[in-house]
């Protein structure tokens, strides 16, 4: 290995690397359809896996509701499985526009917000 200080992109990533890291904007057409396509990919596997996840957790809360021999026990555990069988719409929009948003941020290079915005949602 040589001791000489690097050059080309290299040499400017190791001098600027503050503006460097922070940049992130995605410099021709051609990446940005790649990165959207990755996005859209993404976003559609997790959905997947998250509306899977929510089937698992309702069938396991109609099995201990099942189970128990407490009435207020069993009553609770099937009003939550309701309020989730009836907000399934929503929390799967919530967090599919939340993600797709918060890719699209990163792709543009912007800061990642700091406190959670208050846009008359309710909390989950």
């Amino acid at each position: 290995m040589s001791s000489e200080t690097p050059r080309g992109p290299l040499r400017e990533a190791t001098t600027r690397s503050g503006e460097f890291d922070n940049r992130r904007a995605v410099p021709n057409p051609e990446y940005s359809r790649i990165l959207a396509d990755c996005r859209d990919l993404t976003a559609h596997r997790l959905l997947v896996s998250l509306t899977s996840m929510m089937d698992r957790l309702a069938d396991g809360l109609l099995t201990q509701a099942n189970r128990t021999n407490v009435l207020a026990e069993s009553t609770l555990l099937l009003e939550s499985r309701s309020v989730l069988q009836s907000n399934r719409a929503y929390i799967v929009n919530a967090f599919e526009k939340a993600l797709r948003e918060r890719i699209d941020r990163r792709l543009h290079g912007e800061p990642e917000p700091t406190a959670p915005s208050l846009s008359g949602e309710q909390p989950l």
